[in-house]
């Protein structure tokens, strides 16, 4: 298993407002759009699925769903298919108050496969994490 942190991003939102948004993946509705690799967006309140293109490799197929959730402290998902290479993972969205208008989110990783592509792709794999962060942050910006 290897661990994985992604990077800190700071939301212009109250902490509450961060949780109950993401608690609910149809409010990430945005996401395909701060990435254009995205593709065959769907969700709903506790799964998500969608493609990415793997730089002209295999377009990369991923399901996830929302396991647990603890208000304003974090967010616990897992894939429900193997992700290309025979990837696994769960990754809990910490939050932390910054104060009343504002939090930071991390995402704190463990993904389970073949130890050596692990070390291979580990660098994909932190990238693409913080691609995710990235989108994450542009849907919940928008969200009034």
């Amino acid at each position: 298993m290897k661990k994985i942190d992604t990077k800190i991003i700071e939301l212009n939102k109250p902490v509450e407002a961060v949780f109950y948004a993401l608690s609910d993946f149809s409010n990430l509705r945005a996401l395909p759009e701060a990435n254009e690799k995205i593709k065959n967006f769907q969700c709903s309140y506790d799964t998500l699925s969608f493609e990415v293109d793997a730089n002209g490799m295999a377009n990369v197929e991923v399901e996830l769903k929302i396991t647990d959730r603890k208000p304003f402290e974090y967010i616990t998902i897992m894939n429900q298919k193997e992700i290309m290479g025979g990837f696994s993972f769960a990754m809990n969205f910490i939050f932390t108050k910054v104060n009343d208008y504002s939090c930071t989110m991390q995402g704190k990783c463990n993904v389970e496969g073949n130890a050596m592509v692990l070390m291979m792709f580990k660098k994909q794999i932190e990238n693409g994490l913080n691609t995710l962060m990235d989108g994450i942050k542009k849907s919940v910006d928008g969200i009034n």
